[in-house]
């Protein structure tokens, strides 16, 4: 019986070790939002990209928070541009993707969400 009740409460410790790394939807999504309410409004950075997007001329143009090995990146796309677009990290760096290489990336991450849109 002492055996069993050893076993019970081992099992039970690991089961919940399990469940604490698992993170709840919405602390996720503030995680892989940069750590923020809203990126467009809380990161000066992409602020100032969304406004370049405002005042610019006809076209199609994006900014999407994705999700890529774990980690948290967002995409920023004019249609009218030359390049395919560019990725950043949560701080404004460039993710170091070369242009060649961007629709494969974009096709590994997973959206979280649409933080612009303007067509």
């Amino acid at each position: 019986m002492k055996s069993f009740t050893a076993v019970l409460i081992l099992s039970l410790v690991v089961l919940s070790c399990n469940s604490v790394d698992q993170l709840d939807p919405e602390h996720d999504e503030l995680l892989m939002s940069c750590n923020v309410q809203n990126p467009i409004d809380d990161l000066e950075w992409l602020k100032e990209i969304a406004e370049e997007y405002d005042k610019a001329g006809p076209g199609h143009r994006i900014i999407k928070l994705v999700e890529n090995n774990g980690s948290p990146y967002i995409i920023t796309k004019s249609m009218w541009a030359a390049n395919p677009g560019r990725i950043y990290d949560c701080k404004g760096n460039g993710a170091g993707i070369l242009a060649r290489d961007f629709y494969d990336f974009e096709k590994q991450s997973r959206l979280i969400k649409i933080l612009y849109e303007k067509r």
